[in-house]
């Protein structure tokens, strides 16, 4: 029942799908959405790396 009930579970939230992130220092993201947290996302990126980025540091955000 709390499954169910948590607004970040990947099926409420339609993921993993494909996302653009702008960061506050200039760099652009490119990659896979795979979690949603409440402080922070998980982002794979097309380059192969993993980034686990902190929502303050978001500057735009593009699904």
């Amino acid at each position: 029942m709390a499954e169910e009930m948590d607004p970040h579970t990947a099926k409420r939230l339609g993921i993993p799908k494909p996302t653009t992130i702008k960061l506050i220092n200039g760099e652009i993201i490119k990659g896979t959405l795979k979690m949603v947290k409440p402080k922070r996302i998980v982002v794979d990126c097309d380059d192969g790396r993993t980034l686990k980025i902190f929502k303050h540091s978001i500057l735009y955000y593009e699904d």
